[in-house]
């Protein structure tokens, strides 16, 4: 799998309120990708649809970072204080 530049156009892909910082790629489905964003939320993609698949509750800040285990069975987030 490829990664592609986004530009205007395909942010509406993956739509989150705020800007999204940071994205993860399952290691063990290419058809899977997280989502973490300025609006507090973790979200999970089918990329074969562009439809979100799983939405985390919402965290107490900003979503810094996400990724996935080494199985792919779980999904890490981080916000700022818990750097």
């Amino acid at each position: 799998m490829g990664l592609r530049h986004l530009n205007d156009d395909s942010i509406g892909i993956f739509p989150h309120n705020q800007p999204i910082y940071s994205v993860a790629f399952s290691p063990f489905d290419e058809d899977v990708l997280a989502t973490g964003g300025g609006d507090d939320r973790v979200r999970v993609w089918s990329l074969s649809t562009g439809k979100e698949t799983l939405e985390l509750e919402k965290f107490e800040d900003t979503v810094t970072a996400v990724g996935f285990s080494h199985d792919g069975k779980l999904i890490h987030a981080r916000m700022p204080e818990s750097v």
